[in-house]
């Protein structure tokens, strides 16, 4: 359907995790289009005990979404151990992006609400 209506890429975010990216990637391919992968991460607004590391009280700090998208398969990776980083308690991972920043560049990451984007 996306190549009908003249699509060369589509990309796909999970919420906090990477459940739908195979499928997507391979019925993608299938159908033409370039898939772009990425993940939608819930990040804590604050900025925590000042060592980019957040309270154990995770649950109770407001958030906003950080949304990444993976340019190649290094970028996939990247993305794959930031989402299993969200298995472990609050207080022992540091924040996402304080970790995600090396490895993508600056416009890489976008913050916000972009589940209504058409």
């Amino acid at each position: 359907m996306a190549k009908e209506r003249g699509f060369d890429a589509l990309a796909v975010t999970d919420r906090n995790g990477l459940y739908g990216a195979i499928q997507f990637y391979k019925l993608a391919k299938e159908a033409g289009v370039k898939p772009i992968i990425g993940v939608s991460l819930d990040e804590p607004l604050t900025t925590g005990d000042g060592g980019g590391r957040t309270s154990g009280k995770r649950a109770e700090e407001p958030t906003q979404p950080l949304t990444l998208l993976a340019k190649n398969r290094l970028g996939y990776a990247e993305l794959c151990h930031l989402a299993d980083r969200r298995l472990h308690p609050p207080h022992r991972r540091p924040r996402a992006f304080a970790h995600a920043a090396p490895a993508f560049p600056a416009g890489a990451a976008l913050r916000g609400d972009t589940s209504a984007a058409g």
